[in-house]
């Protein structure tokens, strides 16, 4: 007696068959999945930005408007002798929730050596040029540490804190001057964002000037960009 073909399982060309479909299902699925990692990724160093901003308001409003005056990071420290806070994150921290991590942009993280975090303390910018800071000494006019909030005349296009590099994958069609990159600003009155910049106006934009002016011309401290 001949058993029905419902009994006889997969032949070898069928199960190719399903194979095949769910490697093309998979082929057009992952990119997807990678782009919503990378958007969540992104999200979070965004978050992390409105908490710094947060911290730094709730800063003034305790300090007479007055900005940190500290260092843009532990590579870029004030001096003890000079006053005020060795880094921005050590003056504002008691602000901010008690997790750490939001010193940190994932992506950033991932990419910087051990060693050059303990450098840095965070992977995140602020505007001051003491201490032998040179980028914000090529830009003084975006200088924030020690200034008060009515130095800032237009606190909507002046950033407050922003990422200290373009760390996430470029995106989105290439301008004729290069690759846009996404890097995420919090800005003087509170809002925060994300921008598409190339590399040479991701310096620019991130050394706007305190009354809303964007330099026009790139004056690499370390002679090297």
């Amino acid at each position: 007696m001949r058993r029905s073909r419902r009994n006889r399982g997969f032949t070898l060309i069928e199960l190719l068959v399903v194979i095949a479909i769910i490697a093309i299902m998979a082929a057009i699925l992952f990119p997807v999945f990678l782009k919503a990692k990378r958007t969540a990724q992104i999200n979070v160093c965004l978050n992390n930005l409105k908490e710094w901003g947060n911290a730094i308001t709730m800063y003034v409003d305790d300090n007479s408007g007055r900005y940190p005056y500290a260092g843009a990071a532990l590579h870029y420290p004030h001096a003890r002798a000079t006053g005020g806070s060795q880094t921005c994150y050590l003056a504002v921290r008691r602000y901010v929730s008690g997790n750490k991590d939001i010193r940190w942009c994932p992506v950033a993280k991932a990419l910087i050596s051990k060693q050059y975090q303990a450098l840095m303390g965070w992977s995140y910018w602020w505007y001051c040029p003491h201490d032998n800071n040179p980028w914000v000494q090529a830009y003084p006019q975006s200088a924030l540490c020690g200034f008060t909030t009515a130095d800032v005349t237009r606190p909507t296009r002046k950033p407050l804190v922003a990422e200290v590099a373009c760390v996430h994958e470029p995106g989105g069609e290439a301008s004729p001057t290069g690759p846009l990159y996404p890097l995420n600003f919090v800005y003087c009155d509170g809002h925060a964002k994300q921008l598409m910049l190339t590399y040479r106006s991701r310096c620019l934009i991130s050394y706007t000037f305190r009354n809303g002016v964007v330099p026009d011309k790139l004056k690499p401290p370390m002679g090297n960009e």
